[in-house]
């Protein structure tokens, strides 16, 4: 009589999506679970052991499984079609979490140790005869400076600003679904600039003005920087103020935040996912155009969905104990990527390995001060002694209306030519006028305009900022900023 053995299936190690030939890249350090796929004659319950190397002679470390799997001898085979079942219930699959010595950088191989009922009996297993390597990368680092954006509105007039919950979850979601394994997340409270109701890309010029104030007091320059509002007095919509395809990371987005859970988000907070939205169109990631996204790019999934329909591509959440979130899986045709305006979302393989790429371009860069930072908190240099001065402002063209954000001293040019090309061409009714205190003009050129990026097709397509430098004539006094030949704003130079 052939005796009955425990086979194993496949073995996925995931961190946050991945498919069963691991074309995912692994980030060293970072959460990841292994997930055992076995096949037993009968019905069975059972737990066991994995077995993990550096080397593939050893010495080998045992990781117990975090529970029981439930083995189906309806459910076995090791072709993709025969594993999907199991893929998208963590019930059906031998589940283990590796500890964070065993992912730093380099190889790892894998093996199945000994295998035992629920109850305690082992199990004869051929499982263990099979060994799998996988290799961890190391991945930059993720900065993020978050602003709580705070405003008063009301009758009687109140404070709004985001709650502790909804920073607790934007740091979880970011930790778990990008693909990092360093967060180094800071956040700060401001008053926003503008009465409320305002739109984000006024939000998103005071963010230019605060970022270029703190690299030049030795923020790294590396750091993107995102402004949470909360919707409790009003919705405002989030925009970022472009979607670099070159290293960028001073492209800067804003977006809401509360506890409406859209239909199937219910942790508490939909600024975690809808933060990382905006966030990806800073790391140059376009819209996947599905459920009424618009202004994308290719997408190779249909639907807006985490894989095709043979459903390769799995999404696993690691969870979050701490904030009591379980572990749980988004199969490829369900979930959908954070690029869409779909439910129930989450990084694509496709949008993870684009958010990978971009950032270890940015940590390239340097993470001194910038180029454009103000001169005056450089080498505190009288504002006089400037030559250029950067100009921040948000401007709504459909309606005509405008303010300017910030007018800083500069040392030197401060415009981002790679930007103005990617914004495409710039409007020419737009104009920076300079004036003395006689009102004479000193000097009128046209703006550099960046439109937002993240409206919605019945919504003004021509909000965005105003990031440039201009000059500083003798005599300047005060400076405009002119649409069709209407002020919409001014300010005293100095």
């Amino acid at each position: 009589i052939q005796q009955q053995v425990v086979a194993l299936d496949g073995i996925e190690v995931s961190q946050a999506v991945q498919d069963l030939d691991h074309s995912v890249p692994l980030v060293a350090g970072k959460a990841t679970i292994v997930r055992a796929y076995l096949t037993y004659p009968q019905t069975v319950t059972v737990r066991g052991e994995l077995q993990l190397a550096r080397n593939p002679q050893g010495p080998w470390q045992a990781v117990p499984s975090l529970g029981a799997a439930q083995l189906d001898p309806f459910r076995a085979g090791s072709s993709l079609g025969q594993l999907s079942s199991r893929r998208a219930d963590l019930a059906f699959s031998l589940n283990f979490r590796l500890p964070s010595e065993l992912t730093a950088g380099g190889d790892l191989w894998i093996r199945m140790g000994p295998i035992q009922r629920d109850a305690g009996t082992q199990l004869p297993s051929l499982a263990g005869l099979t060994t799998r390597m996988v290799t961890f990368r190391r991945a930059a680092p993720l900065r993020i400076r978050l602003l709580r954006v705070s405003y008063r509105m009301g009758s009687p007039p109140r404070t709004h600003e985001p709650s502790g919950t909804d920073v607790s979850l934007i740091r979880s979601w970011l930790r778990r679904a990008y693909p990092v394994a360093d967060l180094e997340l800071t956040t700060t409270a401001v008053n926003a600039a503008r009465p409320a109701p305002f739109e984000a890309a006024q939000v998103n010029a005071q963010l230019l003005a605060l970022r270029a104030v703190d690299v030049a007091t030795g923020t790294d320059d590396r750091t993107h920087y995102y402004g949470m509002v909360a919707n409790s007095g009003f919705f405002m919509r989030g925009l970022a103020s472009g979607i670099p395809q070159t290293p960028r990371p001073g492209t800067v987005a804003s977006g809401p935040t509360g506890p409406d859970p859209f239909g199937w988000d219910f942790d508490g907070s939909f600024g975690d996912w809808y933060g990382a939205h905006e966030l990806g169109h800073t790391f140059g990631r376009f819209h996947a155009e599905f459920c009424g996204a618009g202004g994308g790019a290719p997408y190779p999934f249909p639907n807006g969905q985490l894989s095709g329909p043979d459903g390769r591509f799995v999404g696993l959440d690691v969870g979050d104990p701490s904030l009591g979130l379980p572990m749980r899986v988004l199969r490829g045709t369900v979930g959908h990527d954070v690029m869409t305006y779909c439910d129930d979302q989450w990084l694509s393989s496709f949008t993870y390995r684009g958010v990978f790429e971009m950032l270890g371009a940015e940590d390239a860069l340097p993470a001194g001060r910038a180029f454009n930072a103000p001169v005056a908190f450089l080498e505190g240099r009288p504002e006089e002694e400037a030559s250029n001065m950067r100009l921040i402002a948000a401007l709504n063209l459909t309606r005509t209306t405008g303010s300017i954000t910030a007018v800083l001293p500069m040392a030197q040019s401060v415009v981002d030519r790679v930007a103005e090309e990617e914004a495409g061409p710039q409007p020419s009714k737009i104009t920076v006028r300079i004036r003395d205190a006689a009102g004479n003009t000193l000097d009128e050129r046209g703006a550099t305009f960046l439109p937002s990026v993240c409206e919605d097709p019945d919504e003004d397509a021509t909000a965005g900022v105003v990031d440039m430098d201009v000059p500083t004539p003798a005599g300047s006094a005060i400076i405009e900023l002119v649409v069709d030949g209407q002020v919409v704003d001014s300010q005293p130079v100095g």
